[in-house]
């Protein structure tokens, strides 16, 4: 008899499941799975995975039946005093953070799919619903927050943000919003850095 089932993952071979942000998807995400993957961990689920990394109002849906022992949060939108449209305003328009390491050909395509992923309904209308209970800040798990000195979501004061209990690291790179999908090395490097199996 054939077994059809996944095979398991070896313990150096850790999995890892990206959760997707507002207006968000797979092909917006494609760079990053083919780096994870490059870089032998295997892409799986957010129940199932070793790591989470979630980015911007992706933060918000983490499940609540998890086993993972890290969770990597990118750009989490949280920025007291600065309205989502502001937000969204800063971000779209082609300012220096869009232009100083990424084309604007790469910018444009990043906004080309999240307008389609807006009609992803069920999907964002979860991440509006989420973002208010205050569940993601009572998670216990190792956290690892990440901000984008030029991400108009995030606030530059990480320490403002209310988790429960305290993230073991907070790191700040280069980029806007959206850099995780355009350059994915350094996010891979901080998996690398702060997973434990």
């Amino acid at each position: 008899m054939v077994n059809t089932s996944s095979p398991q993952p070896k313990p150096n071979n850790p999995t890892v499941a990206i959760i997707y942000g507002l207006s968000e998807g797979p092909l917006i995400g494609r760079q990053m799975r083919q780096a994870l993957k490059a870089a032998n961990f295997q892409v799986t689920n957010a129940q199932n995975a070793d790591i989470i990394i979630a980015h911007s109002g992706g933060c918000f849906t983490i499940p609540k039946n998890y086993r993972a022992s890290l969770i990597i949060l990118v750009g989490v939108p949280f920025w007291p005093g600065k309205g989502i449209l502001r937000s969204t305003i800063d971000s779209i328009l082609p300012f220096k953070q869009n232009r100083q390491n990424h084309s604007i050909p790469n910018w444009l395509a990043i906004i080309s799919w999240h307008a389609l992923y807006s009609f992803r309904l069920i999907h964002n209308l979860k991440i509006w619903r989420d973002r208010r209970p205050g569940r993601l800040w009572r998670i216990k798990t190792r956290l690892v927050l990440v901000r984008n000195d030029y991400d108009a979501y995030c606030t530059p004061e990480l320490s403002a943000l209310p988790f429960q209990t305290k993230p073991v690291a907070t790191i700040k790179l280069l980029g806007n919003h959206d850099n995780l999908w355009r350059n994915p090395k350094p996010y891979i490097d901080i998996l690398k850095l702060y997973y434990e199996p």
